[in-house]
């Protein structure tokens, strides 16, 4: 036997191999099926130039849906020339809309340049599945020209909307210059699947700016523990060393910066962070409990004035010593205005670790002003009861 002749019947062989791989996938089987696929994956991996064709081919098969579908599958697994692409390239504008998005997931996964302006041409579809698959190829194929185009398309529809913030992260995968400025807002997002889409792709693009807004997003109250969990994996893409410089540089409010250390310490492991949060604490503490201490001296100067007010008050029988009292009320009422509470609650972690004394000291500021409120009125009154006895 020639050596040609037994090249032809290997040919053959293989041929024949396809055309059975192929009849496996009408099998009503999942299992047949799946396994039918990997083999003609395979084999087209060993000989693409026998399989490809033949898969290529079967694409066109609408009579057997698990076949096309079976074959695209395979397809999707090995390396196409340009000009087998753009046969794929071809059944964008397929009449069946799944099987053409599924032909879009498979041109992504080639990503070869020669698809980015047919994906683009088929970006504005009305069909919402459709188009999702388009979005996420373009993310794969790395073009850069594809981000405009991405940003106009934002949506209201959430499915769009994260599939656009995941092909953004693909296409800035792994360049801390990357422009995320589209990107950050979406952390404040309350919808799961578009909050997860944008932690996941900051943590792949990995511009150092993005890391205090990934860690304040982990206080959003609407955001789920998978949620989390994305931002989580998303700072652990950033050294330690990016992360503590973010933290020390993102203000000079102190304060502001221990929260941020106390969220991220909460979740991740971060030792030397965590002692430079220790150590400011420990001085701010200090400063705030003096602060508190002040307030409670003040309001306790505030309801003595009060008690021994009230306990003169039916001895006092001229209107002059009354008109006194009530003028020396509004000052007394402005050191109460001058304690903020605000600023020392505007932190979560003064907060908790002041709670105790944050409870007291506002419970004698609501005494206080009720007790010159009532003092007030009772002052007020017993003038005009000395006055209608004149």
């Amino acid at each position: 036997m020639s050596k040609i002749t037994s090249n032809i019947e290997e040919e053959l062989v293989g041929v024949e191999k396809v055309r059975v791989m192929l009849e496996s996938l009408k099998s009503p089987n999942i299992l047949v099926r799946s396994t039918g696929a990997q083999n003609l994956t395979d084999l087209a991996i060993e000989q693409p130039d026998l399989a490809i064709p033949i898969l290529l081919e079967a694409l066109e098969n609408r009579e057997w849906y698990s076949v096309r579908f079976g074959a695209l599958e395979s397809l999707s697994g090995v390396k196409l020339n340009d000009d087998q692409t753009q046969k794929l390239i071809s059944y964008l504008d397929d009449s069946d809309i799944d099987f053409a998005g599924k032909v879009a997931e498979s041109l992504g996964f080639h990503a070869n340049p020669i698809s980015i302006e047919p994906l683009l041409k088929h970006l504005n579809s009305k069909n919402t599945e459709f188009k999702e698959f388009i979005i996420i190829a373009l993310g794969h194929l790395k073009d850069r020209k594809a981000i405009p185009e991405l940003i106009k398309q934002t949506s209201k529809d959430n499915y769009i909307q994260s599939a656009i913030l995941k092909s953004l992260g693909s296409l800035g995968e792994n360049d801390s210059n990357f422009n995320i400025e589209y990107l950050i807002p979406y952390l404040n997002s309350n919808i799961e699947s578009i909050f997860k889409a944008v932690a996941s792709s900051l943590g792949k693009i990995q511009n150092p700016n993005s890391i205090v807004p990934l860690i304040r997003s982990l206080k959003n109250q609407s955001s789920t523990p998978e949620g989390r969990n994305e931002v989580i994996n998303a700072l652990r893409n950033f050294s330690s060393q990016d992360i503590e410089l973010a933290v020390r540089n993102s203000t000079d409010d102190i304060n502001t910066q221990i929260d941020l250390i106390k969220a991220l310490t909460y979740h991740i492991e971060m030792p030397s962070l965590l002692m430079i949060a220790e150590k400011e604490k420990e001085k701010l503490i200090g400063q705030y409990s003096r602060v508190m201490r002040r307030m409670g001296s003040e309001i306790d100067t505030i309801n003595a004035f009060v008690a021994d007010t009230f306990k003169k008050l039916n001895l006092i029988k001229t209107v002059d010593k009354l008109d006194v009292i009530l003028d020396s009320i509004p000052n007394k009422r402005s050191l109460l205005e001058k304690i903020d509470f605000k600023k020392v609650q505007n932190y979560q972690w003064v907060k908790d670790e002041l709670f105790n004394q944050l409870k007291q000291a506002m419970q004698w500021y609501e005494l206080g002003s009720k007790a010159l409120k009532e003092l007030e009125i009772a002052v007020t009154e017993r003038k005009l009861k000395l006055n209608s006895v004149v």
